[in-house]
């Protein structure tokens, strides 16, 4: 038995959840003048420093045969970086996914996460509210 179309799976849920809301979303959003949620996280952060924690957290439609056809990501992007050399725990909303409206289920469930985490480990919480 083998592992590689559940492994496929993966890597397709990867590519698709890095295209944020897609093409176009992201073109009008970057129209206006914005900074997409990683960008944005990447320009508070230490270089390299960011580690996304629940990446493939959203919602997959499925054809008849069980193959993967659309997958919207959560709205929510959450993980651990630092910032000035502190560890913080980053939470930014993806205004490109349902303009990043905290109404879905993964997104309640990932800002519990979120602050579990940053209580557990003793780390502030880290809003990419910057500009370019």
């Amino acid at each position: 038995m083998s592992w590689q179309p559940e492994v496929d799976e993966i890597a397709y849920r990867h590519a698709l959840a890095a295209q944020l809301g897609g093409e176009e979303k992201v073109a009008r959003h970057k129209a206006a003048g914005k900074l997409t949620v990683r960008e944005r996280i990447d320009a508070c952060t230490d270089k390299d420093s960011f580690v996304e924690v629940g990446s493939l957290t959203g919602s997959g439609q499925y054809d008849s045969m069980g193959r993967l056809v659309e997958f919207t990501p959560s709205n929510l992007v959450m993980g651990r970086a630092r910032i000035g050399g502190r560890p913080v725990v980053m939470v930014g909303d993806d205004f490109t996914v349902r303009g990043g409206a905290n109404d879905g289920p993964w997104s309640a469930s990932w800002t519990v996460r979120a602050a579990a985490v940053r209580y557990a480990t003793s780390r502030p919480r880290a809003t990419p509210a910057c500009r370019p």
